[in-house]
């Protein structure tokens, strides 16, 4: 559960770097000439809309458009006002309309476009952008938002292409350098990535977002203090920042501080009790902190066991003495036997549990993983090897989930339309916590593969954790209605199991 992203996705309403996008579309002001009825209500619906008299605005432009039907104005004007009112289909409508009447104006396109992305249709939404960069080859906001739409399609080096552009018009803008940083991260271009994430906090240094980010390449690249260091400062910035509370706790761990990595743990709890990852990890903490303390104990009483003997053989000459030293023996041998018994308990419990939890969950889902692409691809040529992938593949099964990643993200970053890695990645992500990128390629792996029945159920899975549970349900759902009978049992389950 290592990366956020934090900053918008898109700006409907408001451009990236100045006004609104509507008020750039000759908006009328109230020294400006009232030329008719039309006019004169467009003008009283700006006036309500900047007071955040919402439904009075919707009003003034329905009744200017009513009046002038062709009035592109204001049938852009009233699609974001009803966009601001959540009544997505009504304003999606009225961008549509206002395109139809200036198809030649850059800032409709923009809108129409956004408006498409929020309700699912994210290619019309890209031909849109690309319209309105044809239109306008430095429209900033058309770069980024491109950017972004074209990342969430797995087009990694297009978006890389589009930020840069960003970057290029407006380089002393911090969110550009932030979101070109995530794309070079999930192409494998680690060090590329951490550059652009120093960029961006040089820009804007008290982004917590950026400084946790950064912590999360350090951490996989193994550099365990650095990212240390990253994560107190987002927390210094943002002392309620859930997820960087767990990160810290992950790099204090791998750098063996495993009391301060379950304070972190707890304190993430504390801020976002839904933390699922954050409970698993904080449970094998404690575990494994009471666990040493049992050894501990266990070796002070060997310890005092064998100074006893030690003291008895002393007094070998007296028979007493020889009676106390037999004694230490027997003790010393009570608790090496009763600490080697606990031990295989120990592991024998910790074996059978392993194998309920990890092979009910791992096992089915690698076999599907596994029969998917087999059915999916076709034969490899002769002395070909998929090495990130199968050594990804390795490094999860070992339990090596921070190299795992590290692993398939070269995998999928050498071969962008393997589905089977794009789903290797999303389990190794959702099984680290870290949810939203794990949903991110899941549709990276449907987006190639509609028909993946298994990676509708971890889908599901994934986004129920993160708390939304209706799209959680549609997931199962379509899990269902693929006919796969393994996955449509296991989805049904879920579905009876997580109302």
């Amino acid at each position: 559960m290592k990366r956020t992203h934090c900053f918008p996705a898109l700006l409907l309403l408001t451009s990236l770097f100045s006004a609104p996008v509507w008020a750039q579309a000759a908006a009328p002001t109230t020294s400006a000439p009232v030329a008719d009825a039309a006019a004169l209500q467009f003008q009283a619906g700006v006036a309500a809309f900047q007071k955040n008299q919402y439904e009075a605005a919707i009003t003034d432009f329905r009744e200017a458009v009513r009046l002038r039907p062709d009035y592109a104005d204001a049938h852009n004007a009233l699609g974001i006002v009803l966009e601001v009112r959540g009544r997505h289909a009504d304003s999606l409508a009225e961008f549509h309309e206002t395109v139809r009447l200036k198809p030649g104006n850059p800032d409709a396109r923009y809108n129409l476009a956004v408006a498409l992305d929020r309700q699912g249709q994210t290619k019309e939404a890209i031909a849109q952008l690309q319209a309105a960069l044809k239109l306008r080859p430095e429209f900033v906001q058309s770069h980024y938002t491109l950017g972004r739409l074209l990342e969430k399609q797995g087009l990694h080096d297009e978006a890389i292409a589009e930020y840069r552009e960003t970057i290029r018009l407006r380089p002393e803008y911090a969110p550009p350098h932030y979101t070109l940083a995530n794309a070079l991260d999930d192409s494998g271009r680690h060090d590329d990535a951490i550059a652009e994430y120093h960029e961006a906090i040089r820009l804007d240094p008290t982004n917590a977002d950026s400084h946790n980010a950064l912590g999360n390449v350090l951490d996989v690249q193994g550099k365990h203090g650095e990212a240390v260091a990253e994560y107190r400062e987002a927390l210094r910035l943002k002392p309620e920042f859930a997820l960087a509370h767990y990160n810290l706790g992950l790099a204090l761990e791998a750098l063996g501080h495993s009391q301060d990595a379950i304070t972190e743990y707890q304190a993430a709890l504390k801020l976002n009790p839904n933390l699922g990852i954050a409970h698993q990890y904080l449970a094998k903490a404690l575990t494994r902190q009471k666990e040493s303390a049992k050894r501990e104990t266990e070796a002070k009483t060997a310890k005092g066991a064998r100074a006893a003997e030690a003291k008895a053989t002393q007094a070998a000459n007296d028979a007493q003495a020889q009676v106390v030293a037999q004694a230490a023996r027997q003790t010393r041998l009570a608790a090496e036997t009763r600490r080697v018994k606990a031990a295989q308990a120990t592991h024998a419990e910790r074996t059978a549990q392993r194998a309920k939890a990890v092979q009910a969950a791992k096992a089915a889902r690698v076999t599907a993983m596994m029969a998917a692409a087999q059915a999916s691809k076709p034969p490899a040529p002769a002395g070909a090897t998929p090495v990130p992938l199968l050594h990804g593949k390795t490094l999860y099964d070992q339990g090596n989930l921070i190299g795992a990643i590290a692993a398939l993200k070269q995998a999928v970053a050498a071969d962008p339309r393997d589905a089977e890695g794009h789903y290797r990645l999303a389990v190794a992500l959702d099984d680290r916590g870290d949810h939203a990128a794990a949903v991110q390629e899941y549709h990276k792996a449907l987006h190639l593969k509609p028909n993946y029945a298994a990676v509708y159920s971890s889908l599901g899975t994934s986004l129920y954790l993160a708390g939304s549970r209706a799209e959680a349900r549609r997931a199962w759902h379509q899990a269902i209605g693929l006919g796969d009978p393994q996955e449509a049992e296991n989805a049904a389950v879920l579905l009876k199991t997580y109302p």
